[in-house]
Parts: structure tokens; sequence; C-alpha cells
């Protein structure tokens, strides 16, 4: 009879074993799932970036888009933000210079566009278009971070 519960036992716990084993493969494969999916905020601020920005800083961010030639100033190099501030890009700084209403007036005129009115009146109707333009602001910086060297 004892011989029979030792079977029983371990047939028991090699299941659970197993059980464990397969929850952890599952989740482990469902992860490096979703880590290769591109993130939604991601996706919408490459669109919004191809569309706002690439015009004049490139689709490489370096500058160097169709219209740079006909601006005053060369656009920045959107690479090297991290690099110009010692390593540290800072969101929330950035998001304030592309919305550009946070922006201490300069002696020399600013030739890019406050983006944050831009998106706002792009969205009219919408009940919380501030909110929604914050967050496009957002998901093109966080675009900007991936594109960093």
């Amino acid at each position: 009879m004892e011989h029979r519960t030792r079977a029983s036992s371990r047939r028991s716990w090699t299941l659970a074993f197993l059980v464990v084993i397969t929850l952890f493969g599952a989740g482990g494969y469902f992860l490096r799932q979703r880590l290769r999916a591109p993130d939604a905020e991601l996706v919408a601020g490459r669109a919004d970036y191809a569309r706002w920005c690439a015009p004049c800083h490139g689709e490489d961010a370096r500058g160097g888009g169709p219209l740079a030639a006909k601006l005053e100033r060369r656009p920045s190099d959107l690479t090297l933000i991290a690099k110009r501030e010692g390593g540290t890009f800072r969101v929330d700084d950035l998001i304030g210079y592309i919305d550009g209403r946070a922006m201490e007036k300069l002696h020399r005129s600013r030739e890019m566009p406050e983006w944050g009115p831009i998106f706002e009146a792009t969205m009219a109707g919408d009940p919380d278009t501030s909110a929604r333009a914050r967050e496009r602001l957002r998901s093109i910086t966080i675009y900007l971070w991936t594109l960093q060297r």
C-alpha cells in the first residue's frame, strides 16, 4: 500500500512540475511576442514624425529633410539630443519645446512651428484636444528617444 502512495505522489509531483513548466514556457513565449510587437505609442510617434517633422528634419532625423534648404537655419540633428544634453534625454522638456507654447520668446525668430496648437487644430471636435495633443507630442518624443546615437 505504501508503494502505491509513493508512486501516486510521484506522479502528482511530476504532473504539477509539467504544468508549471508549461505555464512558464507559454508565459515566456507570449512575453517574447509582446516585446517584438511594436508599441502603439511608438508606432503613432513614428507616423506623426514622418508626417510633421521629417519634411524639415529628414527621415533619418539628422536635419536634412527636403524643406531644410529653404530654412534660414538648418534643422537640428534630432539623433543627438541626448548627446547635446550630456547623455540625458529630458522627455518633458522636449515635449514643451515641440509644443512651442512653453518656450520663452527668443530674440531670433523660431522657424519651427508651435506643434501643440497645430495638433489641437487637427483634432477639432475632440472633447479632450489638449490631452490628445500632448499624447501626440509625447509619442513623437518617445520615437525620437529610439533614434538617439
